[in-house]
């Protein structure tokens, strides 16, 4: 079980579970846009703000989409 990382106590939480390593990562760019939405909520930041982390987030699930099953 994993306990630790680099001598860090941690707790992993799993945020989704697949058969697929396509479906896992497209629900991990999910999971950051809910992630990254929540800490802008926090600030206050306008809800139309872009920056690269979300050009990045686009082009990666545009890239893994491309990908067949």
């Amino acid at each position: 079980m994993l306990r630790s990382i680099e001598g860090v106590l941690c707790i992993p939480h799993v945020v989704h579970v697949s058969g697929t390593i396509k479906h896992t990562q497209l629900a991990a760019i999910e999971h950051n846009r809910v992630v990254v939405a929540r800490y802008r909520a926090r600030a206050n930041a306008p809800a139309a703000y872009k920056d690269s982390y979300e050009e990045y987030l686009e082009s990666s699930q545009n890239d893994i989409e491309a990908l067949q099953d």
